[in-house]
């Protein structure tokens, strides 16, 4: 079974996330709150994806890439999740190694099938989707 490291600081995206891929994915999902718990959980056992958030306390998500690929020489796949749409922090992204960048409010559909592709390929389903009722998440909304 994937396993999947959540790095997110805000409970409503952790859980949106956490169920649409126990929905459609089987996966195994650990959940910490921000880059220096995922540090240490990167440092304990391995994982097949890790999906971040940019702006987190303590160690944020490009600090967080940085790190991971400085030390580690799988190419684990990294999902960066924002609210932060400009160009410069996308490339400050992908320079710090990130495989993916999606915006939030984030279309689940849309991470679902990058999940699929980057670290599920062998998972055989047609078009594995998030429909469960939610709509996207604006991180605005999850902090207030």
């Amino acid at each position: 079974m994937k396993k999947v490291l959540l790095v997110e600081d805000s409970e409503l995206v952790r859980t949106i996330v956490c169920d649409a891929l126990q929905t459609c994915f089987p996966c195994v999902t650990t959940v910490v709150e921000d880059g220096a718990q995922a540090w240490e959980e990167l440092t304990r056992s391995s994982y097949d994806l890790v999906i971040t958030d940019l702006m987190m306390p303590v160690m944020d998500g490009v600090a967080l890439t940085k790190k991971i690929r400085n030390n580690f020489l799988s190419g684990i796949p990294i999902i960066m999740l924002t609210s932060k749409d400009k160009e410069k922090v996308r490339k400050s992204a992908y320079a710090a190694g990130v495989t993916a960048y999606l915006t939030k409010p984030v279309d689940y559909n849309e991470l679902i099938q990058l999940v699929n592709e980057l670290v599920l390929p062998e998972y055989d389903q047609e078009q594995p989707t998030a429909e469960m009722g939610m709509g996207p998440v604006d991180e605005a909304e999850s902090e207030g």
